[in-house]
């Protein structure tokens, strides 16, 4: 495999969308509404589903978490999409623990927003407590 650095706007997303790729990384920004993630990267024919991955009980799952009226059935629903994402979703999921060191109470100056979701966030005068 070899990588290559591109550019988000100009070539990311019009080759992902074409398919012009074998692996694909992204980082993306998410908001704690989980359809943030779930509907635009995961339904068939969604916007952000560069794959082109299909699953029509998948589909149905998240459709069923988007309609739902309650915080708690919103919650099992999401958590039913989950469970079906982790069997048959091509796609590995990465955390990047960094970003939740920065969110320690001893870090002070760190800022709370990314550039662009990328994960890089305003350091420059971050300090910390001693502990």
């Amino acid at each position: 495999m070899k990588a290559e650095l591109v550019d988000y706007a100009g070539q990311w997303i019009p080759r992902s969308t074409q398919g012009e790729f074998e692996l694909s990384h992204m980082q993306h920004a998410l908001t704690s509404d989980a359809d943030g993630l779930l509907s635009p990267h995961f339904l068939t024919d969604a916007p952000r589903n560069y794959g082109k991955f299909s699953d029509s009980v998948l589909d149905d799952l998240i459709n069923k978490q988007r309609m739902a009226v309650t915080t708690e059935e919103r919650k099992k629903c999401a958590q039913e999409v989950e469970k079906r994402l982790l069997e048959v979703v091509p796609m590995v999921f990465i955390a990047n623990p960094a970003t939740v060191l920065l969110g320690q109470p001893w870090v002070h100056n760190a800022g709370e927003y990314s550039f662009a979701g990328t994960g890089m966030y305003m350091v420059e005068k971050l300090w910390m407590d001693k502990h």
